[in-house]
Parts: C-alpha cells; sequence; structure tokens
C-alpha cells in the first residue's frame, strides 16, 4: 500500500519554523511565508487568522512536492500546527518578490 501525496510525512518529529506571512498580489492574491532562512512557503490551508501580511509566525508542517499551482511561487505547504509570535509586525512587511 502507497501513501497519499497529502499525507503528512511518518517522522513524527517536525521541528518548527519561523516566518513572515506576506501577501502577494499575483493571480488574484495569495498569502505565503517566508521563512528566515529566505524559503517560500505556499501554505495550502492557511486559516483567515493568520492572513495578516508583516504578522511573524511559528509553525509546523510539511511541503507537498508533488504539486503544482496556479500562483507558481513557493513550496505547496500543509501546515499541521501554526502561532503568532507577533500578529502585528511594527517593521514594513518583507516583500520576497524585490
Amino acid at each position: 500500500m502507497t501513501e497519499s501525496p497529502a499525507s503528512p510525512p511518518s517522522n513524527t518529529d517536525e521541528k518548527w519554523l519561523e516566518a513572515e506571512v506576506c501577501y502577494l498580489n499575483l493571480e488574484g492574491g495569495f498569502f505565503g511565508l517566508v521563512t528566515r532562512d529566505g524559503k517560500r512557503l505556499l501554505p495550502l490551508n492557511l486559516p483567515a487568522t493568520f492572513s495578516q501580511a508583516g504578522a511573524q509566525v511559528k509553525l509546523q508542517g510539511y511541503a507537498q512536492r508533488d504539486m503544482m499551482t496556479i500562483q507558481q511561487w513557493g513550496t505547496p505547504f500543509h501546515l499541521t500546527q501554526i502561532e503568532f509570535i507577533d500578529p502585528v509586525n511594527k517593521a514594513k512587511p518583507h516583500n520576497p518578490l524585490i
């Protein structure tokens, strides 16, 4: 039996990542996550509460590598946990396109 592509990896030792929520005005507009080390994650299940450009969050989840999206930005990513570090970033929000 094979695991479905949307299934989380069997490794239960997921690490927390820190990221900034950004809004990209492409393909109708969408929210993305840019990690501290510059990786672009396209959340497939971002709760509306966390749709705040400039918010700092910590998250866990897994990449969906066998999938293409219309956004063509970042790695499609399923969130398993997400929490605010700072819901309103006082600094200018990061623009990952610059």
